[in-house]
C-alpha cells in the first residue's frame, strides 16, 4: 500500500515540475529578447526588431550613417541613446518617415541628413545638438512642426529650403547667423521669430515666402521678436 501511495505522489508532481521549467524557460527568453531588441513603431503597430535591422552605424556604433531597407518602410524611428552624430544623407529620401525621435546624446546633425523626406511632419532637435548642417531638411515638403536646439549658433544655408508646409518657427536665442536661402520657398510660412542675438544674415533668406506677416513701420516691412519687432528690415 505504501508503494502505491509513493507512486501516486510522484505522478502528481511530475506535471508541476514540467510546467515550472517551461515558465522559467519562457521568462529567460523574454529577458534576452528585451535586452537585444528595441521597439519600433509603425503607425499604430508595434514591431520588435533589433536596432541593426533598422539603422546602419559606423564601426564605433556612435555615428549613424544610414537606414536599412526595412527602416525605410517605417513611419516612426527612434535613434538609440549613445549615438552622437547623424551622418550625411542618413535619412535622405525615407519617404515613409513621419516622425523621428532624437536622443539628447546627439551633438552633430550633418549635411542633408533628412534631405527629401517628403512625409516628415514633426521633429524636435534636443539641446545637446550644437550644429545642424547644410540643407538638412531640404525639400521636406510636409514638415510642419520644428523645435530647434537652444545651443546651435547658426541656421545653415538652405536648411529649410522647400519646406512648403512649415507655418511657424522660432529661432533660438543662441543663434548669431542665418545662412543664405535658409527658408527659401517656404510658401506657407507666416510667422518667424528672429532673436536679438542674430548679427549676421548671409544673403537672401526668405525668397518666395509670400505669406509672411511683417511688422510695418515708416513704409518698411520688418521681422523680429516680441521685444524688438523691427530687428530686420526685409523690404522697404
Amino acid at each position: 500500500m505504501d508503494k502505491f501511495k509513493l507512486l501516486f505522489i510522484i505522478l502528481c508532481f511530475i506535471p508541476c515540475i514540467i510546467f515550472m521549467q517551461s515558465c522559467n524557460s519562457e521568462n529567460s527568453n523574454t529577458k534576452q529578447d528585451n535586452t537585444d531588441k528595441t521597439t519600433i513603431n509603425k503607425d499604430v503597430i508595434v514591431y520588435e526588431k533589433d536596432i541593426t535591422d533598422v539603422l546602419i552605424f559606423d564601426n564605433t556604433g556612435k555615428i549613424l550613417i544610414g537606414v536599412t531597407d526595412y527602416g525605410k518602410t517605417l513611419a516612426e524611428i527612434e535613434i538609440p541613446y549613445g549615438v552622437i552624430c547623424i551622418g550625411q544623407f542618413s535619412f535622405s529620401q525615407c519617404n515613409k518617415l513621419k516622425n523621428i525621435i532624437i536622443p539628447d546624446s546627439i551633438i552633430v546633425i550633418e549635411d542633408y541628413s533628412f534631405y527629401d523626406c517628403e512625409n516628415l511632419e514633426t521633429i524636435t532637435i534636443p539641446d545637446s545638438v550644437l550644429s545642424i548642417g547644410y540643407s538638412t531638411f531640404y525639400n521636406c515638403i510636409n514638415l510642419k512642426d520644428v523645435t530647434l536646439s537652444n545651443n546651435i549658433s547658426c541656421i545653415s544655408e538652405l536648411l529649410f529650403y522647400g519646406c512648403s508646409n512649415l507655418n511657424s518657427i522660432v529661432i533660438p536665442d543662441s543663434v548669431t547667423s542665418i545662412g543664405h536661402g535658409a527658408f527659401f520657398d517656404c510658401k506657407n510660412l507666416t510667422n518667424i521669430t528672429i532673436p536679438n542675438s542674430v548679427t549676421s544674415i548671409l544673403g537672401e533668406i526668405l525668397s518666395n515666402c509670400n505669406n509672411l506677416v511683417y511688422n510695418e513701420y515708416d513704409n518698411g516691412y520688418y521681422l523680429g521678436n516680441e521685444s524688438n519687432k523691427y530687428l530686420l528690415l526685409v523690404k522697404a
